[in-house]
């Protein structure tokens, strides 16, 4: 399925040649097909088949209920754009108030309409067709007796096509040959089904082989292929909306657990990761088996990261953003997975914002396209750190 999108100029009168450019502008970058000619009237929009994103520009006063009627009509998200002059803020305000449906809207003012704004709109559709994507995943869950109640709720009146894989094959007679074995089989099982990712019960492999699946997911996230330890499918869909909002960032994405929190400082730790967002690494004993084998990597101080969590029933999200301050060789006291970091967000932490263990934590600042696609799911998002570069 498609994704689609609709931009709707709102207009009480004749607009003006700057604006009349703005449009033809919006029609060039973004396609003729959808700019709607500016309108007051619900009557004159013909729109074949619903969208799934709607922005609403509201160029004037005066069109507040013809966005109401919009609204009813069309239930898809709508992405609200107003700016100080002619009454347009008012007019966006008045549709807030009014509507009557549970839609979501993003609300989005400048202090004009300029060439800006096609920016923005790429951006915000580009997000949204990530979380469209994300939410209609193919996902393969390796050994399901693991997965908890709770995430079962992410499934629930979803687009997500499960599929459960009981056993894989592969050899016990050396480390080497068990890491080939089960790279070889989870990738041909991404293959085989179509899937977007795929997780699996860790620790009951780790006690059916003696030793730790780490390097093979290590190998699997570097060729862009999302997979999560433990059968943590929050963590999946997690990584599936990384690489849907760029497919490069997985390669440097990583779930981590939180081990410690020291006022604007989180710390996080994990046996796995992929290779290329590491300055360098070595393989090292599993932290909790003692067992072959599990990454232990650098991360370059300074680096810019986005952390973030949803909820059980994505209906809550926390975003974190800050810098590393903190490798490995500044917290070897910690006693913990291999691979460890500090982030320091220049905001105090307390538990509240914290909504579980594991964390997705991508080396790079996405946070725009992270919320607006959170907000496309449904997630309330809390916002921890600083929203421009430090």
């Amino acid at each position: 399925m498609e994704f689609s999108f609709i931009v709707v100029p709102l207009t009480s009168r004749s607009i003006s040649r700057e604006e009349e450019q703005l449009i033809e502008e919006l029609r060039k970058n973004i396609g003729e097909d959808k700019i709607l000619e500016p309108t007051s009237k619900i009557s004159q929009i013909s729109i074949e088949t619903q969208p799934d994103l709607m922005f609403l520009i509201f160029l004037s006063g005066g069109v507040s209920r013809t966005a109401v009627q919009i609204d009813l009509v069309y239930k898809c998200p709508k992405v609200i754009i107003s700016y100080p002059g002619d009454n347009s803020l008012p007019s966006a305000l008045g549709f807030i108030e009014r509507k009557r449906t549970d839609t979501r809207t993003l609300h989005m003012y400048y202090t004009s309409l300029d060439k800006s704004l096609i920016d923005d709109i790429k951006l915000v559709s580009r997000s949204c067709e990530a979380a469209f994507k994300t939410m209609r995943s193919r996902i393969g869950i390796v050994f399901e007796n693991n997965i908890r109640d709770e995430w079962y709720l992410t499934l629930k009146n979803s687009n997500i096509t499960i599929k459960i894989i009981e056993s894989i094959n592969i050899s016990k007679s050396s480390y080497e040959k068990f890491i080939e074995d089960l790279y070889n089989e989870l990738k041909n099982i991404v293959e085989k089904y179509k899937l977007d990712g795929v997780t699996l019960d860790c620790f009951k492999l780790i006690r059916e082989v003696n030793y730790t699946p780490c390097l093979a997911f290590t190998r699997l996230l570097e060729e862009g292929i999302p997979i999560a330890c433990e059968c943590d499918i929050l963590s999946l869909l997690s990584m599936i909306l990384i690489k849907n909002i760029n497919r490069e960032l997985i390669k440097r994405t990583a779930m981590m657990n939180l081990v410690d929190l020291e006022g604007s400082i989180i710390r996080l730790a994990h046996c796995t990761g992929p290779r290329t967002m590491f300055e360098s690494y070595e393989l090292v004993p599993h932290y909790e088996t003692n067992l072959p084998q599990a990454i232990r990597g650098r991360v370059s101080e300074g680096k810019r990261c986005t952390i973030f969590r949803m909820s059980p029933d994505l209906k809550t999200a926390t975003i974190i953003t800050g810098r590393v301050v903190e490798n490995v060789e500044k917290l070897k006291h910690l006693k913990t997975c291999q691979t460890r970091i500090g982030v320091d967000t220049g905001m105090y932490i307390t538990m509240r914002e914290i909504l579980g263990n594991h964390h997705i934590v991508v080396l790079d600042n996405i946070v725009e396209e992270l919320r607006i696609a959170l907000w496309y799911i449904g997630a309330e998002t809390v916002m921890i750190g600083s929203l421009t570069e430090q």
